[in-house]
């Protein structure tokens, strides 16, 4: 847990040093924690321990707070829940980046109802359709094999409308080259520049590779130049793909240096000494 007990500074009082939050100052509270943006809340540890045992090691001394990686933002959905007279907060109506944020913090700090709330929302179809890849890393976190599964799913199905991303899915969290050499097809169309801006320096190394070898192999089929467009045209008409005469996706890696020949009207790829 990213969390660390400080003394107060001797010579300042509580107020001099930090800015409360209006909903969390109560005199009784036993517990003073600070978000990352530097707010404080006063949190009764009774509270706290009946949800979480995770803040258990913490001492209940008022001349000590506790700091933790989260936001205020996040922290106040937290703490709400630990109190049962407080307004509980719709989680439907917040942006998926504070639902991330909150169910990601309530796995780590164990807040076991607030977790099993966070998993309804972040595994809603809505969610599954424009944050594939964050759903997926909190259904790693959640060890939640069956969203996993409907991630992979999802970003396959929609390889044609988000190539960059499926890509980025396959090779960046799955480290799946087979999934790589499913999806990678669709990214012939992507331009040079929203390649080198939508992915890594190593996976722009290999789509570059990837781009040229197709390239090569059907400039002759297409009957014209060869283009981003007549490229995804011609690719997307490929049932099976590894069986096809370009080079898989997969293959990219195992090559650092590449030298291409023409022979035969097939593209060489051969590794230089």
């Amino acid at each position: 847990m990213s969390a660390q007990s400080k003394p107060l500074p001797s010579s300042a009082t509580i107020t001099d040093i930090m800015s409360y939050h209006p909903e969390f100052i109560d005199e009784d509270a036993d517990l003073l924690i600070l978000s990352s943006d530097s707010i404080a809340f006063k949190i009764h540890q009774m509270n706290i321990d009946t949800h979480s045992s995770v803040f258990a090691p913490f001492p209940a001394n008022k001349d000590e707070y506790v700091c933790l990686s989260e936001t205020a933002g996040v922290l106040e959905i937290l703490f709400k829940y630990i109190y049962p007279t407080a307004t509980l907060p719709d989680l439907s109506k917040v942006s998926f980046s504070l639902l991330n944020a909150v169910a990601i913090a309530a796995d780590k700090y164990q807040f076991s109802a607030l977790s099993v709330i966070c998993d309804i929302h972040m595994y809603m179809k809505e969610a599954l359709q424009t944050e594939t890849i964050a759903v997926y890393q909190y259904a790693c976190i959640r060890q939640n094999q069956e969203m996993i599964e409907r991630c992979d799913a999802h970003m396959e199905a929609n390889a044609v409308s988000q190539p960059a991303m499926a890509l980025r899915y396959a090779l960046i969290e799955r480290k799946d080259e087979a999934m790589a050499d499913r999806v990678a097809v669709y990214t012939l169309a992507i331009q040079t520049a929203v390649a080198a801006n939508e992915f890594n320096a190593e996976l722009f190394r290999r789509w570059i590779i990837f781009r040229e070898a197709w390239a090569w192999n059907i400039r002759g089929e297409l009957g014209g130049p060869v283009t981003c467009q007549s490229l995804q045209k011609k690719a997307i008409r490929i049932e099976n793909i590894p069986a096809y005469s370009g080079v898989r996706f997969s293959e990219t890696r195992q090559l650092d240096v590449w030298r291409s020949s023409v022979m035969n009207g097939k593209l060489l790829i051969q590794m230089m000494a």
